[in-house]
């Protein structure tokens, strides 16, 4: 779990950085090269996971073995017809030109960190990219974290987020929302 929770440090450090470099350097091509790098942080991440952890990946795993079997990629599509299109091209991809499921594991991770931060990105101006990101590592690391509580600091976050972006107090809500909605020992601390 350390792993974990070191590359998500480094990935919103590195989306942090990058927010620096666009705000107080205006530097827009750095600004997105560091999005790019903490997308491909958390893509390598999954890449590197080993099969045995989680339960989706004996999934993964039969998919490729399936996959390796058909001849081409519409073969491969029709054989799971109420699977995405895209999904089993990636497993395609994995199984024909890469020949191993972690390949399956990292481009599945890049799509889907990529389209959330293209997402953010959007929004850059109102909301914070790294704290975002932040939102994002956290609904994907803290899975055991009952739903109904996971949900309640997102919605707490972003209604922060939205509701202070133009004044001080915003500041103060995107740290002390969550703290006050999730974890009692914290919401002691902060007066909420």
């Amino acid at each position: 779990m350390l792993i974990y929770l070191g590359a998500f440090a480094v990935s919103v450090g590195i989306a942090a950085y990058g927010e620096h470099l666009r705000t107080k350097k205006n530097n827009e091509k750095g600004f997105y090269l560091c999005l790019a790098l903490a997308v491909l942080v958390m893509a390598v991440l999954a890449g590197l996971r080993d099969p045995s952890i989680g339960t989706d990946s004996v999934v993964y795993e039969e998919g490729v073995a399936d996959a390796k079997l058909q001849d081409g990629l519409l073969a491969c599509i029709r054989q799971r017809h109420k699977t995405e299109p895209l999904f089993m091209t990636l497993v395609y991809l994995a199984a024909h030109v890469f020949g191993d499921v972690h390949w399956l594991y990292f481009m599945v991770d890049l799509l889907a960190c990529g389209l959330f931060m293209i997402g953010l990105v959007q929004y850059k101006e109102y909301v914070s990219v790294p704290y975002g990101w932040l939102t994002s590592a956290c609904i994907m690391a803290i899975p055991t974290m009952p739903s109904g509580s996971l949900w309640r600091w997102v919605w707490h976050f972003w209604r922060s987020a939205l509701r202070g972006r133009k004044s001080i107090t915003g500041r103060f809500y995107c740290w002390r929302s969550p703290a006050c909605s999730t974890m009692p020992p914290l919401s002691r601390l902060v007066r909420c």
